[in-house]
């Protein structure tokens, strides 16, 4: 009986150093700005809680490793609200892929096959109004150290009054543990 609880004990202290080993410590903060013209012509980024039908608005998520490991395989996420349509050529890091249903992403544009009346079948862009989640690889996030993607929204045309724009929900990522 003794050896057996020594053994367990023994079994209990090696497997510990696992479930104290260190995680990443991803944290996201996201943040929207309409984005006008002056009457120059100049781009003027600002601040909002509201955005009129046909104004355009910049999602930016920060992605910062507070941790003291990396972050392996990171996966950011911004959806695209239902209001609005991605502004074709906006996402940063260009890398960007998209999606139509929030699960099958493929680089942009996006492509899908029609048959054309003689049968036959081409390939024809699918139209940014359709796109529904943006989601860039991040790789790897070094401890201390932070990554930003953006794009641009354009609220559709056909919303009536001012649209909230909403922050909450709005991006998700996806982390693996470091493995080294």
């Amino acid at each position: 009986m003794r050896s057996m609880i020594v053994v367990l004990l023994l079994l209990v202290l090696s497997v510990a150093p696992v479930w104290s080993a260190a995680q990443p410590e991803v944290k996201v903060t996201l943040s929207a700005h309409r984005v006008v013209k002056n009457a120059q012509g100049r781009e003027i980024v600002s601040s909002g809680e509201t955005a009129k039908p046909g104004e355009t608005i910049e999602y930016r998520a920060v992605y910062k490793n507070s941790g003291t490991v990396s972050a392996r395989n990171l996966i950011g996420t911004l959806p695209v609200p239902a209001e609005m349509e991605y502004v074709s050529a906006t996402a940063s890091p260009a890398t960007a892929s998209a999606s139509t249903d929030g699960v099958s992403y493929s680089r942009m544009p996006l492509k899908r096959k029609v048959r054309l009346a003689g049968g036959a079948v081409a390939h024809r862009e699918v139209p940014v109004d359709e796109y529904r989640s943006l989601r860039w690889d991040l790789k790897d996030l070094a401890p201390g150290t932070s990554v930003t993607v953006s794009a641009r929204m354009k609220i559709k045309a056909n919303q009536k009054g001012p649209v909230l724009i909403k922050l909450d929900s709005l991006n998700t990522f996806k982390a693996k543990e470091d493995t080294k």
